[in-house]
């Protein structure tokens, strides 16, 4: 009876041995595909542009990042913003339009060109308001532009306190 119950042994070894590799084999050989960021918020933003790049087309057709796909990048201003107002507008997600944008916080937001509106190409100094939606990187759906001088008297007096004490506290942790 004992050489029958080391057949069944080996049998059973033999068989996990098998389910084994065939777990190594396919884990190693299977290719790991980027998932796209979870879904933000669509949200109000206010603030005042602190600096305006332009950025011309990507066109990655040989990547080495993690999705092994072609990108694509549209032409593009690139916004330095200080944020003075937030507000949510619709969306889900795991973060609010507060915690995304700040106030008191320069946030980096994006205009496509196809998106600049009158040919109005925003500028320095000048107040900025609008629809921002962030993806693969926050973006500007719709924007409206006004002169420095607009944006102050916009912000009133208890705003500028509040954005005042926000910006200290995150130096002091209050």
């Amino acid at each position: 009876m004992k050489p029958m119950n080391d057949m069944r042994i080996k049998q059973k070894l033999i068989f996990v041995s098998i389910i084994l590799l065939s777990f190594i084999f396919q884990v190693r050989v299977s290719k790991t595909f980027a998932s796209p960021p979870a879904p933000t918020p669509r949200c109000y933003v206010e603030g005042i542009i602190q600096k305006v790049t332009y950025k011309d087309a990507l066109n990655n057709i040989n990547p080495q990042g993690p999705t092994d796909m072609a990108t694509y990048i549209p032409e593009r201003y690139e916004l330095k913003i200080l944020i003075n107002k937030t507000s949510y507008i619709d969306g889900e997600s795991f973060q609010s339009c507060d915690s995304l944008y700040p106030i008191g916080v320069v946030k980096e937001i994006v205009i496509n060109k196809d998106k600049i509106t009158d040919n109005t190409i925003p500028a320095v100094k000048q107040k900025i308001t609008g629809t921002v939606r962030s993806f693969w990187w926050a973006s500007f759906d719709s924007y409206t532009v006004t002169s420095i001088e607009n944006a102050r008297n916009a912000m009133n007096f208890f705003e500028r306190i509040k954005a005042f004490i926000t910006q200290i506290g995150r130096y002091f942790r209050f």
